[in-house]
């Protein structure tokens, strides 16, 4: 019979037949609920998954100095002086030298064929190669906003900027960028999708348990306290 999640011995048939597919494999379980198989992991999580609206395939221009608002984001650009500029360890912020950047400075999603050179390798890399290597779940790629400057790719948001526009000692004024995922509708989202992680804190879900069928281990997200 259903738990708190509804899952009945279908379910765990299903799942336990994700495990044996190819990775990206997905399968949606009863109350907003889908589990998604990774490299080495399978992850349950709410629907639709916690990422901003894909932007579109064309360039969208950033405003520098100011604030650019797109679907799923939020984009604020400043302009400061290199010598009183403190650096981020937000993935979602980044600085660049402002004298070295072509214009227009703009986003869009990937493209078959994109390619650029990440910050501490020699020589460019396709796109796809790069996601593919970094193990970035392949229905979360569109997600993720490519930034140029003119027709170069300088910043795979969240993940690896370019070499070419990178602050250096010679820099005198510089450019931070700071991408805010924005919901539009967090209340409904929250209505017809309910928190994964209260329903998993109920003691009959806490007795559930998933055997993989070979190595790849189960993981539940978000991460629960003991």
């Amino acid at each position: 019979s259903g738990g708190p999640l509804d899952i009945e011995g279908v379910h765990v048939t299903s799942l336990e037949t994700l495990l044996t597919r190819e990775t990206g494999s997905e399968f949606d379980l009863p109350k907003g609920i889908q589990a998604y198989l990774g490299y080495d992991h399978l992850t349950l999580t709410n629907i639709p998954t916690p990422h901003p609206t894909p932007l579109s395939e064309e360039e969208q221009p950033i405003t520098v100095p100011g604030e650019t608002l797109l679907p799923g984001w939020r984009i604020t650009a400043t302009i400061e002086e290199a010598a009183s500029c403190e650096h981020t360890t937000n993935p979602y912020s980044a600085l660049f030298d402002m004298d070295r950047l072509s214009e227009p400075v703009t986003v869009r999603r990937r493209r078959d064929g994109d390619r650029f050179t990440p910050l501490g390798m020699s020589g460019s890399k396709k796109l796809q190669d790069f996601l593919t290597d970094a193990k970035v779940p392949k229905n979360h790629r569109d997600s993720i906003p490519i930034l140029l400057a003119g027709d170069k790719i300088i910043w795979i948001v969240g993940h690896r900027l370019d070499a070419g526009p990178k602050v250096s000692e010679t820099t005198c004024h510089v450019l931070r960028l700071t991408f805010e995922a924005v919901y539009s509708s967090d209340a409904s989202r929250k209505e017809t999708n309910p928190n994964l992680k209260d329903l998993l804190l109920t003691p009959e879900a806490r007795t559930e348990t998933l055997t993989p069928p070979h190595p790849k281990r189960l993981r539940r997200e978000p991460t629960l306290p003991d």
